[in-house]
C-alpha cells in the first residue's frame, strides 16, 4: 500500500518528494498499527492457532492486493520524474546512483533499528517480551501496545523499502 500512496502523492498529486515519502511512510505505519488492532488482536484474543493466523494473514494480503487492482488496475506504473542517470563502472559491476542511495538508506535504517532495540525503552520492552511475554506483562510492560508499535514500525520500514523499490522498477499490485 505504501508504494501506491507514494505513487498517488508523488506522481498523481505532484507533491514534493520529501512530502510524498513522509506521507507514504506515515500511511504504512498507520496501516500496520490498524492491522494489529483490527485484524490480528481479535484473532489472538480468540486463542487462534498460529497456522490459522498465518492463513488469515494471507487472506488479508489477497484482499488488499485485489483492492489495489480494483483502484489502480493490474498494470505496472512508472514512478519517476527525473531523467535516467548514468551509473558507475566498478570493473565488471555497474551501479546506478539510485542503487547507491538504496544501500545507504538501508544501512541507515538498519543502524537506526539497532539503536532503537539496544538503547531505548521501547527496545528494552521488546527484548523483555521476546524473552518471556507473560513475565513482561506481570512486571507492567504493556505487551499489546508494544505489539502495535512493532507492527507500525515494521510497516514503516517496509514503506521505505517500497519507495526505494518503486523508484527503481515502478509499482505493480503484485509487488
Amino acid at each position: 500500500c505504501a508504494a501506491y500512496v507514494f505513487y498517488v502523492a508523488y506522481i498523481l498529486a505532484d507533491w514534493p518528494l520529501p512530502l510524498a515519502v513522509i506521507a507514504s511512510i506515515a500511511a504504512a505505519g498507520l496501516l500496520g498499527w490498524a492491522s494489529v488492532r483490527l485484524f490480528y488482536r481479535p484473532l489472538i484474543a480468540r486463542r487462534t492457532s498460529g497456522p490459522v493466523v498465518l492463513i488469515a494473514s494471507l487472506g488479508l494480503y489477497i484482499a488488499v492486493e485485489n483492492a489495489i487492482v480494483l483502484g489502480f488496475g493490474n498494470n505496472s506504473r512508472v514512478v519517476s520524474k527525473g531523467s535516467v542517470q548514468a551509473g558507475f563502472d566498478f570493473g565488471s559491476v555497474y551501479v546506478t546512483p539510485l542503487q547507491i542511495v538504496t544501500v545507504a538508506v538501508s544501512l541507515a535504517v538498519a543502524l537506526l533499528l539497532f539503536l532503537i532495540v539496544t538503547r531505548s525503552k521501547l527496545g528494552r520492552g521488546l527484548r523483555a517480551i521476546a524473552d518471556n511475554a507473560n513475565v513482561a506483562d506481570l512486571v507492567g510492560i504493556d505487551v499489546k501496545s508494544l505489539q502495535q508499535a512493532v507492527f507500525g514500525i515494521g510497516s514503516m520500514v517496509v514503506a521505505i523499502a517500497a519507495i526505494l523499490n518503486v523508484s527503481d522498477i515502478g509499482v505493480s499490485p503484485g509487488m
